[in-house]
Order: structure tokens, then C-alpha cells, then sequence
């Protein structure tokens, strides 16, 4: 079990890059699944029926996949010079899969509105630093005289979310909630960091300090493994979004809050918080835990690389040896990344809108941050269209679109905040793309930002 899991970190680590934060969304105000950041930002229909949509986004700080992997024959081989070259100190890869199966919103009264919601969500967060890499594949001799940290922190999970949402106005404000039921499918998560290494600079003594510990819950039902070598570790997503794992005792609550305020007939603001919550994990528990002073001869790393290709088998079972890791089953529990959302809406006309956001995300103590604007036109009475420029993740090239489509009481929507990332995505570090079809039925005589 545990060759299985640190196979996994170390894969992440280094191949698999799929998360980058989703900004445009909110900023398409006739479009239903805007409530899913802020549960204040209600539609006008008396009912819409979200019928399943798909998300997925990815970031990682080195560079996109085209610029790090090498494909040859149609297996992907990590460039270890390209990745070397573009690590940072500090780098992040975060990952987001989602399956909106479905969600149903009931205007009750011109102030009291309900949403019902189910999705399955797949999510993943690594921190590590670049000393992690060049250790790895360049060896201790480079740090010689000094102590390298390169303990990884690391998050995979996946769950189930079932939420209840109401809205009620009170005169030019509406105030939102949401409540979320969490079933966790599967999770492998650090929940201590530490590991240092130290090459003495006399008679080179390998000293290695750690308190470094891997919770995993569920394990063999979220990943398939072939094969511990090469890069044969793949995402199971059938086993993912099967409905036995619709529900689970791994459990966990959630919540969303929002505010929008009208200011007059044409401007509009609004702010929400979203996934305050955490998942207990209890099921098929086991933790991996490295705590203690050792000292060692080194790595014999001459079996584990081939040229560009590394072996994971052989360097997990020499990694396993030196942490003399203790196997433990412990229940534990992990926190949502918690998300802020300020967004401001002004109506030029009765056909065009420009929008400004802010977003904010904390997450296993760090904050990613991100702006955006956009405008929107509505250019038929059917057809309405919209572009944003956002500021995220230290890049400046993030030109989005949306576009939604009504045909009678069928909406067809597509939201990107990279419209080049979408279309290639293995040639970009920011990549996100939402996707669906909602059922309208009724109005109201509410406004919204573009009527």
C-alpha cells in the first residue's frame, strides 16, 4: 500500500499536470450556474434545470505539459531539463475535475427562491519546493555544507456534494446560503511536511530529519495501478464517478454565503464565500508516518535512471527504506480550499454589460489570488456573448469567452477564462473549460444585469 501512494506523490510531482481558478463564470450574468459562487446571484426563471455538466481545470507553475513532457510513441517522458529550468523556490500544481449531475433552482415568490444540487468532484494540491527536483535527479552533492528542505505538501481527493441552497431579497439586497452534504470517495493527503536533508561538508555524512506523514482513505477505489514503473499510474475515473460511490462514511459538511446588493438600475455588487467546510475520513484508513533523525550512505539512483525515463519502483523501495516509515489507522480529516468572490456589475444599456471581479482562495496555508473584467452583449434575443482578461498565477495572457445559447427552453453554455488554453491545453499553464445545458422554464419580472 504504501509503494502505491508514494508512487503517487512522486507522480504528481513530476507528470501529472491538470487547477486554475474559474473567474469568468460569475461574470456571465444570465447564466444559472453563476449561483455556484455566490448563492445570492439567483436566476430570474421560476425553474431551471441544470442537466449534467462538466468542468475541469489545471495550473502548474513550471510550465504547460507540452513544455515538459516529451511524447514518444505515444508515451509521455518528463523533460528533466525543461523541468529544472523553470521550477521556481516555490511551485504549485492544483487540479479540478467536476460533474455537475444535476442541479434544480425553484423561484418560490419574487423574494424567496431553492436550489437542490448533486456533483462529484475530484480535486488535487501539491506544494513543493524546487529543491525537491534537483535533489531528486541531481543529487545531494550540489548542496554540500547546507540543509535542503524538500518535504512535499499534498492533497488528492475526491467526493460527493449534495447542497440546499435558498435566496430571499429583502428590497434591494439578496441574501444567500447553501449547505452542503459531503461523502469523501476516496483521499491521499500530507498532513505533516517536514523532511531535510544535510551533506556534512567535512566527510560528507548524509544526515536526513523528518516528521513527514501520509494519510490515505479509500485508496485502491479512487487510483488504478498497473504497474509500480515508468509511468503506468492512472486516474481510475470510472471507479471516480461510479454511483456505489454515491455514498460513503467518509463525511464531511460544507457552506456557501452570499451577498448582492443593488445599487440602482445599473449597478450591481456582490461578494460570497464559498466551501467553508472539511471531510472526515474514516474508511479503509491508513497513515505513513516518518519522524525521527537517520543517517545514511545516500541513494543509489544508478538503477532508477534511464536517460530521461525513472524507474518509480526502484526509487520508492530505496525512499521507503531511508524514512523507515511507520504504518498506522488513524482517522483524519482535510479542509476545502475556501474561495472569496467581490464582483461589481454595470449596465451600460439593455444590451451591454461590463463587470470587474476579485478572487481570493486560502488553502493549506496559502492564498492564491486573481482579478478579472469583462464585458457582455447581448446580440439576439437568443445569443448572448462575452470576453474577459484576467491577472492570475503570475500570468498576464488569460483573454476568456463565454457564450450562451437559448432555443426555446434549452440553454447551451460554454465558459473558458483561457480560450487558447482550451482549445491547447497542453500548451498552456492555465487551463479551465465549463460546458452544459440548462432547461428554463417561466420569468419573473426581476431585472438581471442584462435583461
Amino acid at each position: 500500500m504504501f509503494k502505491k501512494i508514494f508512487s503517487l506523490v512522486l507522480t504528481i510531482c513530476f507528470f501529472n499536470l491538470v487547477m486554475a481558478q474559474e473567474l469568468t463564470l460569475q461574470l456571465v450574468p444570465d447564466l444559472y450556474q453563476n449561483i455556484k459562487t455566490n448563492p445570492a446571484l439567483v436566476p430570474d426563471q421560476r425553474v431551471v434545470v441544470a442537466v449534467p455538466g462538466i468542468y475541469g481545470s489545471y495550473f502548474h507553475t513550471p510550465g504547460s505539459i507540452a513544455g515538459l513532457v516529451n511524447f514518444k510513441d505515444k508515451e509521455g517522458l518528463l523533460d528533466v531539463s525543461k523541468l529544472l529550468e523553470n521550477v521556481e523556490s516555490t511551485n504549485f500544481l492544483k487540479v479540478n475535475l467536476e460533474l455537475e449531475t444535476v442541479s434544480v433552482h425553484f423561484r418560490i415568490n419574487d423574494k424567496f427562491s431553492l436550489n437542490l444540487n448533486h456533483a462529484v468532484k475530484s480535486n488535487s494540491y501539491l506544494k513543493y519546493s524546487d529543491k525537491l527536483p534537483r535533489l531528486f535527479w541531481g543529487g545531494n552533492s550540489q548542496f554540500i555544507g547546507e540543509e535542503v528542505a524538500f518535504g512535499p505538501d499534498q492533497q488528492s481527493f475526491a467526493y460527493n456534494e449534495v447542497g440546499l441552497g435558498a435566496a430571499y431579497k429583502l428590497g434591494k439586497l439578496t441574501i444567500g446560503a447553501r449547505a452542503k452534504w459531503l461523502t469523501g470517495i476516496g483521499d491521499i493527503s500530507t498532513d505533516r511536511t517536514d523532511a531535510s536533508l544535510y551533506t556534512d561538508d567535512d566527510i560528507y555524512q548524509l544526515s536526513l530529519s523528518t516528521d513527514y506523514r501520509i494519510n490515505s482513505s479509500t485508496f485502491d477505489n479512487v487510483l488504478l495501478f498497473d504497474t509500480l514503473s515508468g509511468y503506468d499510474v492512472e486516474y481510475d475515473f470510472n471507479d471516480v464517478f461510479s454511483f456505489k460511490n454515491a455514498t460513503t462514511t467518509n463525511t464531511g459538511y460544507a457552506f456557501d454565503f452570499g451577498l448582492d446588493y443593488e445599487v440602482n438600475d445599473k449597478l450591481s455588487i456582490s461578494a460570497s464565500v464559498i466551501d467553508w467546510g472539511k471531510i472526515d475520513w474514516n474508511k479503509d484508513v491508513t497513515n505513513f508516518h516518518s519522524q525521527g533523525t537517520y543517517e545514511y550512505d545516500g541513494l543509489d539512483l544508478s538503477s532508477v535512471l534511464e536517460g530521461d525515463e525513472v524507474s518509480l519502483s526502484s526509487a520508492v523501495d530505496s525512499v521507503e527504506n531511508v524514512f523507515e516509515f511507520k504504518e498506522t489507522n488513524n482517522n483524519y480529516s482535510t479542509a476545502l480550499a475556501t474561495k472569496l468572490y467581490v464582483n461589481a456589475r454595470y449596465k451600460l444599456n439593455e444590451r451591454f454589460t461590463i463587470g470587474g471581479l476579485y478572487y481570493g482562495e486560502s488553502y493549506r496555508g496559502e492564498t492564491f489570488s486573481a482579478v478579472a473584467v469583462s464585458a457582455q452583449a447581448k446580440l439576439l434575443e437568443t445569443l448572448t456573448v462575452g470576453a474577459s482578461y484576467s491577472v492570475r498565477n503570475e500570468t498576464y495572457d488569460n483573454i476568456g469567452l463565454s457564450a450562451t445559447y437559448k432555443l426555446g427552453p434549452v440553454q447551451i453554455y460554454a465558459v473558458t477564462d483561457n480560450v487558447i488554453a482550451a482549445v491547447q491545453p497542453y500548451k498552456s499553464k492555465n487551463v479551465n473549460l465549463r460546458v452544459g445545458l440548462n432547461l428554463i422554464f417561466g420569468s419573473t419580472e426581476n431585472k438581471s444585469a442584462i435583461e
